[in-house]
């Protein structure tokens, strides 16, 4: 029997920054007609949108950096096709209702439909279903609070957060209608970490054992492992997809991001009826360039090299994420400056005391 459905997810979408420059978005609408070339035999397409259209100029002061785009540069990823947009991250009130409001009017005049953020509360933790073939495939989307969403008090726009008994009673019930259910999950406490948590893992394989065919991840910003899990499969992060520059964050050594962050990983899933198969396609784009372009085998070979952390003990994997959280600085300061070499020669002392302060946090 060939009746499948594929869905492909591709990870963080953010058109702040650079991608915001009318001179750009010729290009990124470009690209965006290749990757869909190139991704011929999709049904669906589903990614993670976290920069939310500008509203009436007031913005959530309590995030930094927020994520912001225009309409026009929106516009220029119309030409992908996405299918679903993921609202469940910690930048959907960056520009408070306003701007929420005109991510969403954005969405309905593209025919972009949205889980995980609303302002009916009532709806903020709906699934979406995919049916072709007499296959249906649900997806459920949540924030994990570790991201840092900051919304204030009362806010009017709910966004779906990550509770543990919650998710595994809505798979349950998302279950009596539906042929798969997909968990997907902005989660993460450490941006730039090759390895998941404890924590995470133990969730992701939770949520598995609980009924869920796939979770899948993003926000750290770069590619981490994938796992398969009791018939069902775990990506912890899928990285960036398109994600303008990273605002360097005062008193932090870590916030600029590095070139593990330009890796991309677009997952393609052939659902039947009763299982499921997977496949990758690697994209890169180079540092100080705003496109994609295919990859050199450098993604593929960093992909399979980090999904050794996946399978870790417990203890190895506590003891491992514990050393990345040294190595993360020390890496991000490195890449910015250029090498090892040129790092050696500029580091200074205001450096050595924001590495020390990051270990003590």
């Amino acid at each position: 029997m060939n009746d499948k459905l594929r869905l492909q997810f591709l990870g963080d979408l953010s058109l702040d920054g650079l991608y915001c420059d009318p001179q750009h978005h010729r290009g990124l609408k470009e690209n965006s007609q290749w990757i869909n070339e190139i991704s011929s035999g999709t049904d669906f397409r589903i990614l993670n949108w976290e920069s939310q259209l500008w509203g009436d100029e007031n913005v959530n002061e309590l995030k930094f950096p927020r994520l912001c785009t225009t309409k026009d540069a929106a516009q220029s990823v119309v030409p992908l096709k996405i299918d679903l947009a993921l609202l469940a991250n910690n930048h959907s009130y960056d520009n408070h209702t306003s701007g929420f409001r005109n991510t969403l009017d954005f969405f309905k005049q593209n025919k972009i439909n949205h889980i995980g953020a609303t302002e009916k509360e009532e709806e903020k933790d709906k699934c979406f279903i995919f049916t072709k073939n007499n296959i249906k495939v649900a997806i459920i989307n949540y924030v994990g609070m570790e991201t840092n969403p900051k919304l204030p008090d009362n806010c009017p726009v709910f966004v779906n957060i990550i509770d543990e008994r919650a998710v595994l009673e809505k798979i349950k019930q998302v279950k009596k209608e539906a042929d798969h259910v997909v968990v997907t999950l902005h989660w993460g406490e450490e941006e730039s970490s090759k390895m998941p948590n404890l924590r995470q893992r133990n969730l992701g394989r939770q949520f598995i054992d609980g009924g869920a065919s796939m979770v899948i991840g993003h926000h750290v910003h770069c590619l981490q492992g994938f796992e398969e899990y009791n018939d069902g499969l775990i990506c912890y992060s899928l990285g960036n997809f398109l994600f303008g520059p990273q605002l360097v964050i005062p008193g932090q050594i870590y916030s600029n991001r590095t070139s593990d962050n330009n890796m991309v990983a677009l997952l393609n899933v052939d659902f039947t009826k009763v299982d499921f198969n997977f496949s990758w396609q690697y994209l890169m784009k180079k540092q100080n360039n705003l496109f994609l372009e295919l990859d050199d085998g450098s993604v593929e070979k960093l992909h399979k090299k980090i999904n050794k952390y996946v399978y870790y003990s417990d203890a190895k994997l506590k003891r491992a994420y514990k050393l990345e959280l040294i190595k993360i600085p020390i890496r991000n300061f490195i890449d910015k400056s250029g090498g090892f070499i040129n790092a050696l020669m500029n580091i200074r002392l205001k450096q050595v005391k924001l590495f020390i302060k990051s270990l003590i946090e």
